[in-house]
């Protein structure tokens, strides 16, 4: 399986960035910006399939010296359900096994018209919590967290 442009430009975007050339880790805006060019790629897929090209596109690009982590299928589906909540995908049609054939439904999904360059694509759980502090903490700041809770459930039992 060859890259395709779209992902070339994503390896290309968030690879090294002139670092060292040993494996470059950096999880924000993978995902979504790359459903954002397999849709526009391919114009409709359903979710299963999407999941086994990323992890396919993860793959190729462990071989460009770019890891990134494919994650499991059911966080790629609650990725996806973000986008669809954000309106940046929508259904486009289903398509039922024929008789005799095993399996489900396949829901096809596209992508919503005029929303391309929308900045869910690549933060959709701040888009969709924006009340919600994403920083980062040091291990220390989650260490007197844990201990301020631990304190509070004994002080309540």
């Amino acid at each position: 399986m060859s890259i395709r442009p779209f992902e070339r430009e994503i390896l290309d975007r968030y690879g090294s960035h002139g670092k060292a050339p040993d494996m470059i880790t950096r999880r924000r805006g993978w995902k979504g910006v790359w459903i954002r060019g397999h849709l526009r790629d391919r114009r409709a897929d359903y979710v299963y399939n999407m999941f086994l090209s990323w992890k396919a596109f993860c793959n190729q690009a462990l071989l460009t010296e770019v890891k990134i982590k494919p994650g499991s299928y059911d966080a790629f589906r609650t990725y996806f359900y973000l986008l669809k909540r954000l309106g940046l995908v929508v259904f486009y049609t289903e398509r039922r096994p024929q008789s005799g054939e095993p399996g489900s439904a396949r829901r096809f999904y596209t992508l919503a018209s005029g929303l391309e360059s929308d900045p869910g694509w690549e933060r959709p759980f701040q888009s969709v919590y924006p009340g919600t502090d994403w920083t980062r903490l040091s291990y220390s700041e989650k260490h007197e967290r844990r201990e301020k809770y631990k304190r509070l459930r004994h002080a309540e039992g």
